[in-house]
């Protein structure tokens, strides 16, 4: 025997690419891992994965992008996973020995892929108890209202600043970014009450895609691993 670690075997994995970003998720025995990678660097970690010569989990580590590590839980710690009708991403809740709370997102390539991934940990785990039923109006509306905020927070704030300070306009070349040269453009176009009127334009808008979400609710899908 030379002692070397017996690399963990990978029972199920998802790639895809979404809005220039490349997406991975993976069950080995032990753990769960997702991962978003920019797409240059997809083929150099799915040849390392095929290779399965190294420990997955660290080959994605190795490739992940700074500021975008791998989300890794183990399979012992996930209480919860949560999926919805219309939408390819799972939600993994966990709950370690030491009582630390995680919710772990992962976008995935479609329900087909979801399922692959959810019948290998339920091989791990046990039998899973599954639930269903209408998702709720708060559950749909979080995304809208969040929208809703940052738009009153920004056009509107710039809009009253505006007022209040009396700037018609304001000099782009003395901004840096895209998002402020952006915004600054659009505040000289549109001007306060303009920037002001935007934001509550958006926030409608926002009301209107939530209102019509809970006429037309998804199922809201839940698996909990059976204790005992």
């Amino acid at each position: 025997m030379n002692g070397s670690k017996a690399v963990e075997p990978i029972l199920a994995i998802d790639v895809h690419v979404s809005a220039g970003w490349s997406y991975v998720s993976l069950v080995t025995p032990t753990r769960f891992a997702t991962v978003e990678l920019d797409t240059e660097t997809q083929p150099w970690m799915l040849r390392d994965l095929n290779l399965q010569t190294r420990d997955p989990i660290a080959i994605l580590k190795e490739h992940s992008e700074l500021g975008h590590s791998p989300k890794i839980a183990n399979i012992s710690d996930v209480v919860e996973m949560e999926w919805l009708d219309n939408s390819n991403r799972l939600t993994l809740r966990t709950h370690d020995s030491l009582g630390k709370r995680r919710k772990i997102r992962a976008e995935l390539s479609s329900g087909d892929a979801r399922e692959r991934l959810l019948q290998a940990m339920e091989r791990i785990a046990g039998s899973l108890q599954r639930t269903e039923e209408p998702a709720g109006m708060w559950h749909l509306g979080k995304r809208p209202i969040a929208f809703s905020l940052i738009s009153l927070l920004i056009f509107v704030g710039l809009g009253v600043f505006g007022l209040s300070q009396n700037e018609a306009s304001v000099d782009v070349s003395d901004m840096r970014g895209g998002i402020a040269r952006g915004l600054a453009s659009l505040y000289n176009v549109a001007g306060p009450k303009g920037m002001i009127g935007v934001g509550f334009i958006i926030t409608a808008g926002m009301m209107v895609w939530w209102f019509d979400a809970c006429q037309n609710r998804p199922n809201r899908h839940v698996a909990r691993p059976v204790v005992g």
